[in-house]
């Protein structure tokens, strides 16, 4: 039998995040991780089967991410949906219409 985790419902749950639609790093903090069930963030899956790259994952975004806010500054641009809305045809959570920035060198 297929069974499927509506991970995105999971994470915009109110009753787990507060004010979900907002950015809060500290929602991950030692802290704040103690105070939930740590199943309440599922972006590498979790058990046997869970993510094998997932320290490398996440500390490849780190140094890509670095490597690209200390040479480029990123801005919205006229095409830009503000507020951003989700595509419901895409099985994999996206903007609808795509992500639209201006890149400029810093």
């Amino acid at each position: 039998m297929r069974t499927f985790i509506p991970v995105y419902s999971i994470h915009h749950d109110p009753d787990i995040y507060p004010n979900p639609e907002i950015f809060d790093p500290n929602r991950f903090t030692s802290e704040e991780k103690r105070k939930r069930h740590p199943m309440s963030f599922l972006g590498f899956g979790d058990g046997p089967r869970n993510c094998i790259g997932l320290r490398f994952g996440q500390m490849q975004t780190r140094v890509g991410l670095v490597t690209l806010l200390r040479k480029y500054r990123f801005k919205f641009c006229s095409k830009t949906l503000n507020p951003m809305k989700f595509s419901i045809d895409n099985p994999i959570l996206g903007p609808d219409g795509g992500l639209w920035l201006k890149i400029e060198n810093i």
